[in-house]
């Protein structure tokens, strides 16, 4: 079956049980792409982008990524995405739908993407409301980036009711998940403070309790 040759290409590629031939990785997912497998011409297109197993072709990738996008597959929606924001001209259609494709399939890398680009209004409209309703998706599903974001979006009261309390606790969320503005605003308070309790608005808030 078509769906075997991807665990074929990952068993040649990592040498389990022998030698790792990156070369026979490769022929296995081009056969897997051949016969119809969709996460075979994702990983073919990672391949070709990376230049293992075959000499590096960004266009053969992209052609790959495709393939693999208009099958489904998340993480070539999300590729599609950016050599849609790179290269207009490469995808037939815009980022941002890409990412939204993405993104309702549950990657939180495309929900910050989106999210940036309805909040920036860069290729669609501006959205701020949609836009922190997209950060706060991926921050509950671990993005530190998304975490900073919806946080920043709280403290300042941008497309959502301002809330500095919550604000707060999702940047210490995001700098414990190694997000750097987020340590850096963070870091930066309990400077001035000199504490671990920060006062914002009148109220106390201990962000040890969620470091």
């Amino acid at each position: 079956m078509a769906e075997a040759y991807p665990e074929l290409a990952e068993i040649y590629l990592c040498g389990y049980g022998g030698t790792a031939d990156e070369k026979r990785s490769f022929e296995m997912l081009r056969k897997g792409q051949e016969a119809g497998d969709a996460l075979s011409a994702f990983r073919l297109g990672c391949m070709y982008s990376d230049g293992i197993g075959v000499e590096r072709d960004e266009k053969e990738a992209v052609r790959m990524f495709r393939i693999a996008a208009y099958k489904g597959i998340p993480e070539a929606q999300f590729k599609m995405g950016v050599v849609a924001q790179e290269n207009p001209s490469e995808s037939d259609l815009p980022a941002q739908e890409w990412y939204r494709r993405a993104a309702e399939a549950g990657m939180p890398a495309a929900m910050v993407n989106l999210a940036t680009m309805l909040y920036e209004g860069k290729g669609t409209g501006r959205d701020l409301e949609k836009a922190f309703s997209l950060y706060s998706e991926a921050a509950e599903l671990g993005d530190g980036d998304a975490m900073f974001m919806a946080g920043r979006m709280m403290f300042e009261g941008i497309g959502t009711e301002r809330n500095p309390g919550k604000g707060m606790e999702l940047f210490v969320r995001a700098a414990a998940a190694g997000n750097r503005m987020a340590e850096e605003f963070v870091s930066e308070i309990r400077r001035r403070q000199n504490t671990q309790i920060i006062r914002i608005d009148g109220a106390d808030y201990d962000i040890r309790k969620n470091a």
